[in-house]
């Protein structure tokens, strides 16, 4: 009998497609592209992710299709640590056994089509589309081939506009990977701003490793309602504490959103949020004394707020936050 597995389904043109779980190194939110010749037929670009040089690729441009507008809301499924490719929006995971055929080749990597829950989902095997398409450019690509990736750059990510483009800078704060401010920002300290609930909450940069898709959360027998379950992040398992359920917004059922990874000296663990809203810079002086919201102190792990345009976004004490987790592990 055909054993059942994890499967990640996505969306990528309006198009439902589905990969193994077990397939995807990590999950990204879209981020500042640069455009690449090299690389197999399908890479157009690379990104930065810690020092380390990712290319990306496109399955429409291996497919041959015409290139489309990415979404800025978008994200980026990794393979391994230095291949991945665009994708719209993740759907969910669900448990499935594996289809019993193998792809031919011919067929660009397509496993299987099937219809679930009324949508027709094309299953995927990434393996078709690496190791053969990660070879360097050489003499024998023609020439099509090469304009091919410098149209698709032009169209599916430059097309994004400045304004756009500009943000997604910003995301690579919020992705913890340059936490160093410019000149123009010294004196201010660097905070993500996330939501939770109904509410904003500010999370200073300095405690957060990453931030990451909360994948496959496991929960635990006789775990407290204050955690979400346990994630395996590269080889390394964090439990993953739910942001809404400590600060009484409401049990938290929900499983999308984002994971922040926090690192102390001795803990590392992960903050389930709902959504990422944007990286902030504020002088110490301009916080104000007590945090809003629901009128509390969130049990003592809120420690004053800013205002921010027309609305006041509490400051998380994250180091209030590890001691509550200790004694609730």
């Amino acid at each position: 009998m055909n054993q059942e597995r994890d499967w990640l389904f996505f969306k990528l043109r309006k198009r439902t497609y589905a990969i193994l779980a077990s397939d995807i190194y990590e999950i990204l939110w879209l981020l500042p592209i640069s455009e690449t010749l090299l690389g197999g037929r399908a890479v157009f670009g690379t990104i930065n992710k810690r020092g380390r040089n990712v290319q990306i690729f496109d399955l429409n441009l291996f497919w041959d299709r015409e290139p489309e507008t990415y979404n800025p809301d978008g994200q980026i499924l990794l393979l391994d640590e230095s291949y991945g490719f665009v994708i719209d929006e993740i759907v969910g995971v669900l448990k499935l056994p594996i289809p019993n055929f193998l792809p031919p080749k011919e067929i660009h990597g397509i496993w299987d089509e099937q219809v679930i829950h009324g949508d027709k989902v094309t299953f995927l095997d990434v393996k078709h589309f690496y190791p053969q398409d990660k070879y360097p450019l050489t003499n024998h690509y023609e020439s099509d081939t090469i304009q091919k990736k410098q149209d698709w750059y032009k169209r599916s990510y430059m097309s994004l506009g400045a304004e756009w483009i500009e943000t997604l800078e910003k995301r690579v704060l919020a992705e913890g990977r340059e936490f160093v401010a410019e000149k123009t920002n010294e004196g201010l300290k660097p905070y993500s701003i996330v939501k939770v609930g109904e509410e904003q909450l500010a999370i200073s940069l300095e405690h957060i490793v990453e931030f990451s898709d909360p994948i496959l959360l496991t929960p635990a027998p006789n775990m407290s309602f204050l955690f979400s379950g346990f994630m395996n992040l590269r080889g390394d398992v964090l439990p993953v504490l739910s942001l809404q359920n400590f600060l009484n917004e409401g049990i938290g059922s929900k499983s999308f959103g984002k994971v922040v990874v926090i690192k102390s000296q001795d803990l590392s663990f992960g903050l389930f949020v709902d959504e990422l809203i944007d990286v902030i810079y504020e002088k110490p002086e301009n916080r104000l004394s007590s945090p809003t919201g629901a009128g509390s102190d969130g049990g003592g792990v809120l420690e004053g707020s800013f205002r921010i345009e027309e609305k006041f976004v509490s400051i998380l004490n994250v180091s209030q936050l590890i001691k509550k987790a200790k004694v609730s592990l």
